[in-house]
């Protein structure tokens, strides 16, 4: 079964144009993260690791926040990390895949280029919490929400370009305007 199962992979991966790179992945169609917030040396080579912009808000408070999530195709976790635009607050953690059915022992090069579902938590600068999960949509985008722990809602984006990400944030800003300014941690 598992044989089969692995032609079929072979198969679809030759079909769509992924038949080079690690682990039939092709990496030429991964755009190269820059300089991302989180060094690619703490999560290994830059052939083992890449990134897409992430942008969002919450949703009852003046605050958007913008930032890079890097995939680790290493242990197939995603590292998030934010700024809080207005109170320059920074965030990171690690999102990961909840167990979803697909097999784990096939290599990790053949699964999304994106966890299709990923939760985490990430740690703030200012000693905020916030909780997200993520769906993925393709290969480098997804949607997500989440909250902190003093209740606040969040709605946010992974996008597949930095100006894309870019125009997201001020058309967020301008509309967040009107809203209170984020509450300091109880």
């Amino acid at each position: 079964m598992k044989l089969r199962l692995i032609s079929i992979v072979l198969a679809g991966g030759l079909a769509s144009g992924c038949q080079g790179g690690l682990g039939f992945m092709n990496l030429a169609m991964v755009p190269a993260v820059g300089t991302p917030a989180v060094g690619a040396a703490a999560l290994g080579s830059d052939l083992m690791s890449y990134g897409s912009p992430i942008v969002g808000n919450y949703e009852s408070y003046n605050e958007v926040f913008a930032g890079n999530t890097v995939r680790n195709l290493q242990d197939d976790t995603e590292m998030v990390t934010l700024r809080l635009l207005n109170t320059g607050a920074t965030c990171e953690g690690r999102l990961r895949a909840p167990d979803d059915g697909w097999p784990t022992e096939w290599p990790i090069g053949t699964r999304n280029c994106l966890n299709r579902l990923a939760r985490g938590t990430l740690t703030c600068s200012d000693g905020r919490e916030l909780v997200l999960d993520w769906r993925a949509t393709q290969c480098q985008t997804a949607y997500g929400e989440g909250f902190d722990r003093d209740g606040g809602t969040l709605r946010f984006e992974v996008l597949d370009n930095r100006e894309t990400a870019a125009e997201k944030a001020k058309i967020l800003t301008a509309q967040l305007t009107p809203y209170p300014p984020l509450p300091l941690v109880r």
